[in-house]
């Protein structure tokens, strides 16, 4: 893997992890929603919103590694 490669496949990460943020962010909100609103499914929302999150910690988790022990070629 180039320096360049290597440089372009951490960007995919911290894309992959800004994706987790709004996730969770989402999360948050549906939750916020549901104790202000009373409304069941914004419960249901935020737990899909959460475990949809996970699956992309899960996904930076091997890209990451993948990278991390990479050879670099100069």
């Amino acid at each position: 893997m180039t320096p360049e490669e290597y440089i372009e496949k951490l960007k995919e990460v911290q894309r992959t992890l800004d994706s987790v943020k709004e996730d969770l962010d989402r999360a948050i909100d549906k939750m916020q929603r549901r104790i202000e609103t009373g409304y069941e499914s914004m419960e249901q929302q935020s737990r899909l919103a959460a475990l949809a999150g996970r699956e992309y910690v899960k996904l930076a988790d091997s890209s990451i590694y993948e990278v991390a022990t990479s050879k670099i070629e100069y």
